[in-house]
């Protein structure tokens, strides 16, 4: 009786690290989220001089 009242309370342990973890990468999840919606509303450098992002692939990436 002692070992499934220990085993529930590890389950119980592992799964409150799990919701946590959960938690956390849905946060990064709905921050790269914003960035990505703004990344693609701007369309050149100058939209936003202050948040400056590379908006095009680069050349060299393109060649065949």
């Amino acid at each position: 009786m002692v070992g499934l009242i220990t085993s529930c309370k590890r389950l119980l342990k592992i799964r409150k690290g799990v919701d946590s973890l959960m938690a956390t990468c849905e946060n990064y999840s709905r921050q790269l989220g914003k960035i990505v919606n703004y990344l693609t509303k701007s369309t050149t450098l100058e939209d936003d001089p202050e948040h400056s992002y590379i908006t095009a692939q680069p050349e060299s990436l393109n060649k065949r």
